[in-house]
C-alpha cells in the first residue's frame, strides 16, 4: 500500500508541459519577430524544429503559408474541395489550400496548378493577406519603381504598404518577386491581425502643397505612412498627439500644417480624428 502511494505521489509531482515551446535559439525573444513567432506558436498555428530552432530565414512555401493562414483565420478545412492538378486530396495541406481557394483568398496558376512547394513571393503574400484581412489600397501611387500601377499585385502591395504591414526592401523598391521567409510571414500576419481599419488619409494637395518636404509626430498614439503627397494616419492606442507637416506650397514657399490628433477607444475599437 505504501509503495502504491509513493508511486502516485511521484507521478503527481511530474511537471506537465501545457504550452508549446515559445522561445527558439535562433530568434530573439523580445524582438518583434520573436513576439510574433511566440504568439503563433502558443496558438498552435506554427511550430519550430526538434533542435530548438525556428529557422526564421528559411523561405516558406505556398502550401505552408496556406496552412498557417487557414489556422489564423480558423477556417473549416474539412469537406472543402480544390481543383488544382498538383494538389491531390491526399496532400498534407489540401484542406487549408482548398478552404482558402473557396473563399477566393488565394488562387493557382493559369495551367491549373497551385505549385504548393514553390516559395511564396512578396507579391503573392501581399495578395493573400490583403484578401484575408479585407485590406483595401489607399494611395494613388507608391514609392516603388518595381511595382507597376497596372499590375494585378499593385492594389495588394498598396494595401499592405498603406497599413504598415510591410515596407519596401529599399526606399524605392518592393521586390515583389523576392521570397518570404518563415520569420517575415509571422511578422506580417501578426501586423495584419492587429491592424485598425478606422484610419485617416490626408492628401496635402488639398492643403495647397506641391510636395511634402517632411513630417513628424510627437506621440506614439499614431503611426504615419507616406506616399507622394498623401499621408495615411493609423491609430496605435488611445491618447492625443500632434502631426506636423511641412512642404512647398503653390506659391513656392515652405508652409507648415499642425494637426492635433485624438485617438479614442470606443467599444474596443480605436477611432481617430485630426484637426
Amino acid at each position: 500500500m505504501k509503495k502504491w502511494l509513493l508511486t502516485i505521489l511521484l507521478i503527481c509531482c511530474v511537471p506537465f508541459q501545457t504550452n508549446a515551446q515559445t522561445t527558439f535559439s535562433d530568434v530573439q525573444a523580445n524582438s518583434e519577430m520573436g513576439q510574433a513567432v511566440s504568439n503563433l506558436v502558443n496558438r498552435g498555428i506554427i511550430s519550430g524544429y526538434k533542435d530548438g530552432t525556428y529557422r526564421p530565414n528559411q523561405p516558406i512555401t505556398r502550401a505552408q503559408a496556406a496552412k498557417i493562414l487557414a489556422g489564423v483565420l480558423k477556417l473549416d478545412t474539412a469537406g472543402t474541395q480544390a481543383t488544382f492538378t498538383d494538389v491531390p486530396v491526399s496532400y498534407e495541406h489540401y484542406g487549408a489550400i482548398a478552404a482558402l481557394a473557396e473563399k477566393k483568398i488565394l488562387n493557382g496558376y493559369t495551367d491549373g496548378t497551385f505549385k504548393p512547394n514553390q516559395p511564396i513571393t512578396r507579391a503573392q503574400m501581399a495578395k493573400i493577406l490583403a484578401n484575408a484581412f479585407e485590406l483595401s489600397s489607399v494611395f494613388e501611387t507608391l514609392p516603388f519603381t518595381d511595382v507597376n500601377t497596372q499590375a494585378e499585385s499593385f492594389r495588394y502591395i498598396n494595401a499592405l504598404y498603406s497599413y504598415a504591414i510591410t515596407t519596401g526592401t529599399s526606399a524605392s523598391t518592393y521586390s515583389p518577386g523576392n521570397r518570404v521567409t518563415r520569420g517575415q510571414l509571422a511578422v506580417f500576419i501578426t501586423r495584419a491581425e492587429n491592424t485598425e481599419k478606422q484610419t485617416l488619409l490626408l492628401n496635402m494637395q488639398d492643403e495647397g502643397y506641391i510636395n511634402i518636404a517632411n513630417w513628424s509626430i510627437n506621440s506614439d498614439v499614431i503611426h504615419v505612412v507616406a506616399s507622394g503627397n498623401e499621408l495615411h494616419v493609423l491609430p496605435r492606442k488611445a491618447g492625443t498627439g500632434q502631426l506636423l507637416v511641412s512642404g512647398i506650397s503653390t506659391v513656392q514657399q515652405t508652409d507648415y500644417t499642425l494637426y492635433r490628433v485624438e485617438v479614442k477607444n470606443v467599444s474596443g475599437q480605436l477611432q481617430l480624428t485630426a484637426e
